[in-house]
């Protein structure tokens, strides 16, 4: 009984005559070494044809690099033996696997057989994944079956691994695969292919425990960390040896039955290519993920890949750059997409609605898309707005059907551009490549400022910078927002919000009384609801009368701890919690002063409409923020300082002269943005969206101070929260000491030399530069 040993060799001059020796000094002679230099760059081949003088060594070379799959295909071909192995140039045979594999054949008469892995570590591998190698790729499926049999086990029950090297495959098998398969060049999941056809021709199986194979790990493709182009275009023949599978099953009659196990073959092929793309060199990665959509087709990777990276925000918008995978490919805009996850019950709902009217009443065709279903609370559309509602994407797990349901609106509708004011979604790099593949435009707008939730521990807002900067155009709030978000691109623009109401049909407040008003959400976050009480308690002892009326939707859960705490701290006449309000504007109409206690803001549509109702304000200083800044009608004190906004509220009510000189000049500071051109201001980003022009507006030094101004307000608000977790007049974090130690590990990773403040000051710098040309 004659073995040929298949060898395939490229560029392994340092290992290949250890895999050679280990064959020609098997125990049995009766055999042949073929070896198959795939056009190796290092003289290999030569080296190989000087060190032996053995006749039973043969030398196959290939001009041209063919890749394992048809360099296995021509050592079939040339094979003169009874039975076939393979063996790649970095491993290695024991020194009786032919003489075992013979007495085994004898008596079974086997063409398939079997056998066992030794792993051969040659660098350090954790216990944990040594296990979960050795458990896949180690151990054959033992015992004698047919090859039907073998063939369920091996992919459906996934019993035994599908690599090609330790089996060994009389030369009749071994031939009728070769016949079979398409001779192409497969450089990875070949040896699935290899194996689904040859475990269906198989008649007669066995397999025995010994291991025979010798696999050196740590030194190949199983480690690789790095990539060049063209081992990562080589990565990409997986999904053509997907598909002969998939055409194999279908003509044999069993794609049915392995329909689910190909789909997940060609699932994992997607995903270790999407992988694959943060190992290649940054200039690359461009060329490469087209590529990945070319091969693969943008609805199959936009179904597939949000399943497994969510969350990655960071890692897919530097994987895709979607802008320029997908150019805009609309010469005007006519129709206009809104997206939200729902237009009721929020601000940014309101934005929706109102920019809606603004651009329906200037020409333009209205699309309003949500994730939530239509609701009887929706604001406002304007008539003849088409309402859709696309679904929840379910983190992933549905995002294909999501997929198609935008390909089929834009294309129903004839929308031009998608506005998209989701900006922190996870799904938006998903909704991205959906929505730019049909070449309309991709309008981000955001809804705050830069620094949003650094003070809770989360750097989501720059995680997704990599995304944002990838939108045909951005809207912002703020002039420091728009200095920010240049760095990233050069389409940024600043926006007003749409006005929920004309200042003009709006009384002024008599400012009568000792009324204080605070309207928000309960969100220790952003507004720190539990500020007012502290501040009122010294308001009390020089207005004894002053009431704090706090609006806003509480659960009865926090309602009674703020209860319990206004209680305790003896202003049980003096704040009062009326819950969620629908008409505003009775309370302002109330109120002698509206004090604000954020964090951050992004635009305060609360103050726009203290403003307008001639009511003065008192806020914690957010001087980046634009209804503010320059205000004879706003009271800036320091962040968290209670006693500062106190003496501030104290002052107004008892000086009813000075309130009504601010609430005088609120009315007329509010009437310039009555004025405000929303429709030609947009209109600009939809040309520049278009044309792909930069934003020629001027970046201004009062900017770029309020830019750095936002960056160390962040950085104190993590400091102090997380003194303030310590101190009585703060409620303590819900998960202690884990909340706490997130927070300084935030602090620390966004103070770091690369992180926000160094990122700020080369965005001066650089901005800078550029205008002063």
């Amino acid at each position: 009984m004659k073995f040929s040993v298949v060898v395939i060799g490229f560029n392994q001059k340092n290992t290949i005559l250890a895999a050679i020796d280990s064959i020609l000094n098997q125990s049995w002679k009766d055999l042949e070494v073929i070896f198959v230099d795939d056009a190796s760059t290092d003289g290999c081949a030569a080296f190989v044809e000087d060190h032996y003088k053995d006749s039973r060594l043969r030398l196959i070379r290939h001009e041209q690099n063919k890749g394992p799959f048809i360099s296995r295909l021509d050592g079939v071909d040339n094979a003169s033996g009874d039975y076939v192995l393979f063996l790649d140039g970095d491993d290695s045979y024991a020194p009786n696997t032919c003489a075992v594999l013979a007495g085994k054949i004898e008596k079974t008469m086997a063409d398939l057989i079997g056998f066992g892995t030794e792993m051969v570590y040659t660098t350090a591998v954790e216990q944990n994944i040594r296990t979960d190698i050795e458990n896949l790729m180690c151990v054959p499926c033992l015992g004698k079956m047919s090859g039907d049999e073998l063939c369920r086990k091996t992919f459906i029950e996934k019993q035994m691994s599908h690599v090609v090297w330790n089996k060994c495959y009389s030369i009749a098998l071994a031939r009728r695969i070769s016949q079979t398969v398409v001779h192409d060049v497969l450089m990875l999941n070949e040896d699935y292919y290899f194996s689904f056809v040859a475990a269906s021709l198989a008649e007669r199986y066995v397999g025995i425990a010994d291991q025979l194979y010798r696999y050196s790990f740590g030194e190949g493709i199983s480690t690789a960390k790095k990539l060049s182009f063209p081992a990562f275009e080589r990565s990409l023949t997986a999904y053509k040896a997907n598909c002969y599978c998939w055409d194999y099953a279908e003509k044999k009659g069993t794609l049915e039955e392995y329909r689910q196990v190909l789909e997940k073959n060609r699932l994992d092929g997607l995903y270790s290519v999407y992988t694959k793309l943060a190992y290649l060199p940054e200039e690359w990665r461009f060329d490469a993920a087209r590529l990945m959509f070319d091969t693969y087709g943008v609805e199959y990777v936009n179904t597939i890949l949000p399943r497994y990276f969510w969350w990655n925000y960071k890692e897919n918008g530097e994987k895709l750059d979607v802008g320029r995978l997908f150019p805009v490919r609309r010469d005007r805009i006519r129709t206009v997409a809104m997206f939200y996850h729902r237009i009721y019950n929020g601000g940014v709902e309101r934005v929706v609605s109102l920019l809606s009217n603004i651009l329906s009443q200037n020409g333009y065709r209205l699309v309003v898309i949500t994730d939530d279903e239509v609701n009887p609370k929706d604001f406002h559309l304007p008539e003849g707005t088409v309402r859709l509602v696309i679904g929840d994407p379910e983190e992933g797990k549905a995002f294909g059907e999501r997929h198609r349901k935008w390909i089929s609106f834009i294309e129903r509708y004839d929308i031009d551009a998608v506005v998209y004011h989701a900006w922190l979604s996870p799904a938006m790099i998903w909704d991205m490549c959906a929505i730019k593949s049909t070449g309309a435009a991709f309008i981000t707008h955001s809804h705050n400022i830069f620094i949003a939730g650094l003070n809770e521990g989360w750097t989501g807002v720059q995680e997704c910078a990599s995304v944002l900067r990838h939108s045909d155009a951005f809207a912002v709030l703020s002039e420091a927002d728009r200095l920010y978000w240049s760095r990233f691109g050069e389409r940024v623009f600043r926006v007003n919000n749409p006005l929920t109401f004309s200042p003009r049909d709006i009384p002024a407040a008599t400012l009568e009384g000792h009324n204080i008003l605070w309207l928000g959400r309960f969100d220790y976050g952003q507004k720190n609801p539990s500020d007012p009480l502290w501040i009122m308690k010294q308001v009390k002892q020089y207005v004894p009368d002053a009431k704090l009326y706090m609006v806003g939707g509480i659960d009865e859960k926090k309602r009674g701890e703020f209860n319990a705490t206004i209680s305790e701290l003896g202003l049980t006449d003096n704040v009062f919690l009326p819950g969620y309000s629908t008409n505003v504007q009775e309370w302002f109409q109330k109120s002698a002063v509206f004090l604000m206690t954020p964090n951050y803001e992004g635009y305060n549509m609360t103050l726009a409409e203290s403003l307008a109702n001639g009511v003065p304000v008192v806020t914690y200083e957010l001087k980046y923020m634009t209804m503010s800044k320059n205000s004879g009608a706003v009271v800036h004190v320091p962040w968290r300082n209670i006693e500062a906004a106190a003496d501030a509220l104290v002052s107004l009510l008892l000086d009813e002269d000075k309130r009504k000189a601010m609430g005088q000049a609120a009315r007329e500071e509010i009437m310039a943005f009555d004025t405000y051109d929303y429709a030609a201001v947009w209109a600009g980003i939809f040309e520049s969206a278009l044309s792909g022009k930069p934003n020629a507006e001027a970046f201004e030094p009062t900017a770029v101070k309020e830019m750095m101004y936002a960056a160390d307000l962040a950085s104190l608000q993590m400091c102090k929260i997380i003194q303030y977790h310590t101190q009585e007049y703060y409620p303590p974090p819900a998960d202690g000491f884990a909340l706490v130690v997130r927070k300084i590990k935030t602090l620390f990773r966004v103070m770091k030399n690369k992180g926000l403040k160094r990122g700020l000051c080369l965005i001066r710098d650089k901005l800078l530069r550029r205008q002063n040309g």
